[in-house]
């Protein structure tokens, strides 16, 4: 999901409104991001988030995040 304009309101309320619609429990969806931002919306959410260094943030910019942080998608099947 993302937003259809370029002004800062953030995308959390998109994804809140996308979880109530589908009834969907927040212990079960984990947000894949590519900057710092998205960990602010996944806080906002109240759900985890996982980092992919392959977009618009650098590693280490997304490692000051605390999150875990991946160099790309494939490590992903490495942690399920």
């Amino acid at each position: 999901m993302g937003l259809d304009h370029h002004y800062t309101d953030g995308k959390a309320h998109l994804g809140e409104a996308w979880l109530k619609i589908h009834k969907i429990n927040k212990d079960r969806v984990l947000f894949i991001g590519d900057t710092l931002h998205d960990v602010e919306v996944a806080n906002k959410m109240g759900i985890e988030c996982i980092l992919v260094s392959t977009g618009h943030h650098s590693k280490e910019r997304l490692e000051t995040s605390q999150k875990t942080v991946l160099d790309n998608l494939q490590e992903l099947i490495d942690l399920f």
